[in-house]
């Protein structure tokens, strides 16, 4: 059985890595041409570590770890880089709107273990954050301009 399964991932793993490693190649290609390199290599790097974690699970059977502050401990590291090649990526923007999309996840059940004015500021913190979403300068000059 596993001599059959092996067959049919290799056409679908070869297909899948030159159509990918091509269109990879073009999107860094395109984003060191706009000058964010530091961007595009950091973006390589993490996505080869994932790239690598995933095969080794899904297509070498290797197994994560088996006690559970182990296994926290490793997806909480996996967390924090993509959420530092995020911020790398977006700035302090996108932090803010990282951080208000995390409080907008917090079901309703949890709020009424936080205390009342905490509570009150991070909903208020959240909706300004969500509501300054201003217009791109294209759609803002379209609309100027169809106004007049």
């Amino acid at each position: 059985m596993a001599s059959s399964r092996r067959w049919t991932w290799a056409p679908f793993g070869l297909i899948c890595g030159v159509a990918l490693s091509s269109y990879g190649f073009v999107l860094q290609t395109c984003g060191l041409k706009e000058g964010s390199a530091v961007i595009v290599c950091t973006c390589v790097a993490v996505v080869a570590m994932v790239v690598g974690v995933v095969v080794g699970i899904l297509g070498l059977g290797e197994s994560m770890p088996s006690s559970p502050g182990s296994l926290v401990v490793r997806l909480c590291s996996w967390a924090c880089i993509m959420y530092g090649v995020v911020v790398l990526s977006g700035g302090v923007k996108v932090v803010r709107e990282l951080i208000a999309a995390g409080i907008g996840l917090i079901p309703a059940r949890y709020w009424h273990h936080v205390p009342d004015g905490i509570a009150v500021k991070m909903k208020n913190w959240m909706n300004s954050v969500q509501h300054d979403q201003g217009l791109p300068e294209k759609h803002a000059a379209a609309t100027h301009v169809a106004r007049d």
